[in-house]
């Protein structure tokens, strides 16, 4: 929980001297939620295009946006077995906003977005989000979120369920396993303004 931005990136021409520029970011089950601005914030301040892929994350009930990402133009932006719901009025430009660039959407549950053969606008049921639990839970209403991902992803299970294959949010996926919560009492608030973690260039890799 932050008053500002959950995640927030930003790789700037000025940096590109000391740390070259950022070409590709990962990021893969996570759960972000419940901050004063956008989920996740990516805004690539760069010449040269870039490539994004985001997989098996749940992004739900932050106040402004879900995800906002904006790249010079030729970047790509992939995403998948994404839950991105409930973020500001839960339309689709709230849930997923992507500022030039060209972007791939597949196997996710998105509020707001026309559903496309692979893709669903599905409010998901999850297990206790007033205490921070974000694990879907195994009913009939989350049918198609479950066992709803990239059927080349499979599962660990658990936390996975049902079949082997992947299904949508943080708790999908092979590394469904390293994904836990932080109780509500326990939350890393950042400071007035500030979004709860920044991801500076000379610490990329994989999240």
């Amino acid at each position: 929980t932050s008053d500002a931005d959950g995640i927030y990136f930003r790789d700037r021409p000025e940096t590109a001297p000391m740390t070259g520029q950022m070409d590709r970011l990962i990021m893969r089950n996570n759960v972000v939620t419940k901050n004063h601005s956008t989920g996740i914030s990516l805004i690539f301040d760069t010449i040269l295009p870039a490539t994004f892929v985001f997989t098996n994350n749940t992004i739900v009930e932050n106040l402004t946006k879900g995800v906002y990402c904006k790249s010079p133009l030729g970047s790509s932006f992939a995403f998948s077995n994404l839950i991105s719901y409930s973020n500001g009025d839960n339309l689709g430009n709230t849930n997923l906003s992507v500022g030039f660039g060209s972007l791939s959407v597949t196997y996710s549950d998105i509020g707001g977005l026309t559903p496309l053969p692979s893709n669903i606008d599905k409010s998901p049921t999850f297990v206790a989000p007033l205490t921070g639990d974000y694990r879907l839970q195994d009913i009939p209403a989350n049918d198609g979120i479950i066992d709803g991902g990239d059927s080349t992803i499979l599962d660990q299970r658990p936390p996975g369920l049902r079949t082997t294959r992947s299904d949508m949010g943080a708790y999908g996926g092979p590394d469904a396993g390293i994904v836990g919560y932080v109780p509500p009492s326990e939350d890393i608030i950042g400071a007035l303004g500030e979004p709860t973690y920044y991801i500076r260039e000379d610490k990329l890799g994989t999240y």
